[in-house]
C-alpha cells in the first residue's frame, strides 16, 4: 500500500518541478552571449528561441487541464518533467541552432502541463486556510531556479561550453521526476463530481492582467543577465 507523503513534502517537490519545468524558457537568455559566440546568433534569433517556447506553452495550456484530468496529477507531472529533461538533452547533445527550437516546443508544452499538474497535485492535500500560500509557493520555484540558473550557467558556459548549462538542467529535471513519481499524489479532479460555480463578475480581467505582467517581465527575465554580462567585460 502506498504511503500519502506530508503535505509539505508535496509542496516542495511542486515548487521543484515547476521551477525546472519553466527553466527551457530562460536559460537561452541567461546563456545568449555564449549561444551568440559560438553559434554566430543575433539578439533576435536568441529571443526567436525564447518566443517560440512560451508559443507552445500558450497551446500547450490549452489541452493540458484535460490530460491532467485523465493521467492525474503525478503522471502528468512527470511526463512533463520528462519531456523538458529530453529538451535539453537534445540541446546538450546536437548543439546547434535548429534544436533549440525543437527544445522550445519540448520545454513549452512541458512547462504547460507541469503548471497545471503540480497546482492540482498541491490543492488535492492542502487545506483551503493554507492553499493560497501553498501555491505561492509553488509558484516561487520559477524565479528560485531561474536565479540559481542565471547565476551558475554563465559561469559553465563560459568555462565548459553552454551545451553543459542543458545537459545539467536536464538532468536536474530528470532528478525532479523521478522525485514527483515517488512524492506526488495520484489525483484525478475529472473523477470528482464538478461543484456549480460562476465566475465572479469581472473575471475576464484576470488573465488580461496575467498576460500583461508576464509580457511586461520576460524581457527582464531575459536579458537582464546577458546586458549586464556584456557590460562587465
Amino acid at each position: 500500500m502506498r504511503r500519502e507523503p506530508p503535505p509539505a513534502a508535496v509542496v516542495a517537490v511542486s515548487t521543484a518541478a515547476t521551477g525546472f519545468g519553466s527553466i527551457i524558457a530562460f536559460a537561452p537568455g541567461y546563456i545568449a552571449t555564449a549561444l551568440r559566440t559560438d553559434l554566430g546568433l543575433d539578439r533576435w534569433q536568441v529571443g526567436l528561441v525564447i518566443t517560440v517556447h512560451f508559443v507552445f506553452t500558450a497551446v500547450g495550456s490549452l489541452g493540458s487541464g484535460r490530460l491532467t484530468d485523465r493521467w492525474g496529477a503525478r503522471l502528468a507531472s512527470v511526463v512533463s518533467l520528462l519531456a523538458v529533461a529530453l529538451a535539453a538533452g537534445l540541446a546538450a547533445v546536437v548543439g546547434n541552432y535548429a534544436v533549440l527550437f525543437v527544445a522550445a516546443v519540448l520545454g513549452g508544452v512541458g512547462y504547460a502541463l507541469v503548471n497545471v499538474a503540480t497546482t492540482v497535485a498541491v490543492a488535492s492535500v492542502v487545506s483551503a486556510r493554507r492553499r493560497t500560500v501553498s501555491l505561492a509557493a509553488r509558484t516561487a520555484g520559477v524565479p528560485a531556479v531561474g536565479g540559481l540558473s542565471a547565476a551558475a550557467g554563465v559561469w559553465i558556459a563560459d568555462r565548459w561550453g553552454w551545451e553543459w548549462v542543458f545537459a545539467g538542467l536536464g538532468a536536474a529535471a530528470a532528478v525532479v521526476a523521478l522525485a514527483a513519481a515517488w512524492v506526488l499524489p495520484d489525483d484525478h479532479p475529472g473523477r470528482s463530481t464538478p461543484a456549480a460555480h460562476r465566475l465572479p463578475r469581472g473575471f475576464v480581467w484576470f488573465p488580461v492582467g496575467a498576460f500583461l505582467m508576464i509580457y511586461g517581465s520576460q524581457p527582464m527575465y531575459s536579458w537582464s543577465v546577458p546586458y549586464l554580462e556584456e557590460s562587465l567585460r
